[in-house]
């Protein structure tokens, strides 16, 4: 059969569309600063308690987390905690 560019052109939408349905449409600065902070506080955190604290939805927090470790504010392995970057972010966001 022939190539069919519709399907092909849904196929792609519906991949993309699965990519992003999990990061935020646009980054609130107050929410990272929120999550930074619960950070900051207890040194390293458990992603659980982390949205637990932060009262936030467990995928919403972990795309901002997935946001911060890009920007090279967190590290993350079995606990969660701020580089030095994410302290020196966090002290020029504190408002």
């Amino acid at each position: 059969m022939g190539y069919d560019g519709w399907h092909g052109a849904q196929m792609r939408r519906d991949s993309v569309s699965k990519c992003r349905r999990n990061t935020p449409r646009r980054m609130d600065l107050g929410v990272i600063w929120r999550i930074a902070r619960c950070i900051a506080d207890d040194r390293e955190i458990r992603r659980t308690s982390l949205a637990a604290r932060c009262r936030m939805k467990y995928t919403s927090c972990m795309s901002y987390l997935d946001i911060m470790m890009a920007l090279g504010m967190v590290t993350v392995h079995k606990r969660i905690g701020l580089t030095d970057h994410g302290y020196r972010v966090l002290e020029r966001i504190t408002p």
